[in-house]
């Protein structure tokens, strides 16, 4: 898969954490893969698809400094653990995906992990695999955002488990297959994925599955095209969240999908007066006093 940045965490059973970021290159991508991916050597959570990525991952990391965690965030009692951690500000771009890994130590089973949107407490979803070339379980977190960052907190609870280590798994409803997202979802604005859904809610009968190679020519050709319907409302977006605080771009998507303010403070966690005020606020700054206007609806339903 392509993807923009990496950001590679390593935990290890002391306490100790290595944090290493990678971007690519300003024009370009990185081409990676989940340790499960391949049957092959590798020195990470990731397997880079180039011999330059994969030179510059092993010397990076092998000059990564060790830090310690306090016990705020890393724990051990009757030897079972607890980390957790949160990031802001992840760089996500259109048309491209970053993604956050994080390795238990070794011989660690995980038995509960949990991504969180810290603004809102969605949960997101995410891969986990047991890389037996490394004796290491790994959680891989896609992020994409239609603002430009992507913020989340993580708690992990693991145990040390050698000797049941190679047939261990883990599950919990909120895994994710590799590919996360629709191909189409990053052209999509978040009121237009919200009409996207209603579209395929309301025509049970189309098709699920993936298409085969056959159609990827006809597919990507459909997805150009979308692109281009939906540039003038991309373009709007863009100014539109470039006036707005963090708080408020968070309320706009959920004005646009046609929510009451009460509805708006039940989902971000916040007093509905004070939903009011960001709403009242919004309208303000981008001149709008009807809530109907913020809807923008798919040009094709």
């Amino acid at each position: 898969m392509y993807v923009k940045a990496i950001i590679i965490e390593q935990l290890d059973d002391d306490g100790h954490l290595r944090t290493l970021r990678m971007l690519s290159a300003p024009e370009g991508h990185l081409t990676v893969a989940f340790a499960d991916e391949y049957d092959k050597p590798h020195s990470g959570p990731f397997h880079f698809l180039d011999a330059q990525s994969e030179n510059a991952f092993q010397k990076s990391f092998a000059d990564c400094k060790r830090c310690r965690l306090p016990k705020s965030r890393f724990s051990e009692v009757g030897g079972k653990s607890f980390f957790k951690t949160e990031w802001e500000g992840i760089p996500t771009e259109r048309n491209s995906l970053s993604y956050y890994a994080l390795s238990l130590p070794k011989f660690a089973v995980p038995t509960h992990i949990l991504f969180k949107d810290p603004h809102s407490d969605k949960v997101f979803s995410k891969n986990v695999v047991r890389d037996d070339k490394s004796q290491r379980f790994i959680t891989y977190l896609g992020c994409r955002s239609s603002y430009g960052s992507f913020d989340f907190s993580l708690t992990v609870k693991f145990r040390k488990d050698k000797d049941n280590f190679l047939r261990a798994e883990y599950s919990d409803e909120h895994l994710a297959r590799h590919v996360q997202f629709p191909p189409y979802e990053h052209l999509l604005l978040p009121e237009q994925r919200y009409s996207v859904d209603r579209f395929f809610a309301q025509n049970p009968g189309l098709p699920q599955a993936a298409p085969d190679a056959r159609q990827g020519a006809a597919i990507q050709e459909g997805l150009r095209k979308i692109e281009a319907l939906f540039e003038p409302g991309r373009k709007r977006m863009e100014v539109h969240m470039s006036k707005l605080t963090r708080t408020q771009k968070k309320v706009y998507p959920l004005l646009a999908r046609g929510k009451t303010d009460k509805e708006i403070a039940a989902e971000l966690g916040i007093a509905t007066r004070t939903a009011s005020m960001h709403v009242a606020d919004i309208k303000r700054k981008l001149e709008i006093e009807d809530r109907a206007a913020f809807i923008l609806p798919l040009p094709f339903l």
